[in-house]
C-alpha cells in the first residue's frame, strides 16, 4: 500500500466525488466508481466505497482504490481462439485501454473501427447480462460476446471473427460460441473475486 497525505487539502473536495456520493446514498452497501486516472499518482484505477454507519446513521465512508493497468494490459493481450481478442468497457462506454494511453494491439486505429467500437459500447452498456452481437471490426465480420463483471459496472468483451467461428460446419460454430461464453463467464468470476480479495485485505 502507498500512504500519502496529498489528498488531504482544500483542492481535493471528495464530498463532490462520485464514489463518495454513491456510498452515502440511501440503501447503499458497496459502490463502484467509474474507472479514472488518479490525479496524484497518474495511475488508472477504480474506487470501491462503502458507508460507515453508527446507530443506523452514516458517519463516514471507507474506500479502496484498485489499480487497473495490469488488468487492462492482460485483457488486451489475451487471445480468443486463434485470432480473436478481448477488452474492457466501463459503465459509461469507455474502452479502458485509453486510460493507459494505449491503442488496442489487435484493433486498427481507423475512423471506421472507432465508430464501430462506439456502437459496440453503446449496445453493451445497455445490457446487465451476458449477450452476443455481430458486427464488423478491422474490415472483417466478428461475433462480440460481452458480460458484466459483478456489480463493478465494468463489462468484459470478447471478439471472435465470424470466419473462424464458421471454421467447418454448424456444430463447430455452436461449440465455439459455447466455449467463448463459458470462458467469458469464468474470467468474469475470476476478475470479480480478485476485486473482492483486494477489497477484503486489511488496511
Amino acid at each position: 500500500y502507498h500512504l500519502t497525505w496529498e489528498y488531504s487539502n482544500e483542492k481535493y473536495n471528495y464530498f463532490d466525488d462520485d464514489w463518495y456520493k454513491k456510498a452515502i446514498a440511501p440503501g447503499a452497501k458497496v459502490a463502484w466508481s467509474e474507472p479514472y486516472v488518479d490525479e496524484v499518482s497518474g495511475v488508472a484505477m477504480i474506487t470501491v466505497s462503502s458507508p460507515i454507519k453508527k446507530n443506523g446513521r452514516v458517519i463516514g465512508v471507507t474506500t479502496v482504490d484498485i489499480g487497473l493497468e495490469e488488468l487492462i494490459r492482460h485483457i488486451n493481450k489475451m487471445e480468443v481462439g486463434k485470432s480473436g481478442y478481448s477488452f474492457l468497457i466501463s459503465s459509461s462506454g469507455t474502452q479502458l485501454g485509453t486510460l493507459v494511453a494505449e491503442q488496442h494491439p489487435r484493433i486498427e486505429n481507423t475512423e471506421q473501427n472507432m465508430k464501430k467500437l462506439k456502437e459496440i459500447a453503446n449496445a453493451v452498456i445497455k445490457e446487465d447480462q451476458t449477450g452476443i452481437m455481430e458486427t464488423v471490426l478491422n474490415g472483417k465480420g466478428v461475433f462480440v460476446v460481452f458480460t458484466p463483471i459483478g456489480d463493478t459496472g465494468l463489462r468484459l468483451v470478447m471478439v471472435m471473427p465470424v470466419r473462424e467461428a464458421f471454421a467447418s460446419v454448424q456444430w463447430i460454430l455452436t461449440q465455439n460460441i459455447i466455449v467463448l461464453i463459458v470462458a467469458i463467464i469464468a474470467l468474469t468470476v475470476m476478475i470479480f473475486r480478485l476485486f473482492e480479495h483486494k477489497v477484503s485485505l486489511p488496511l
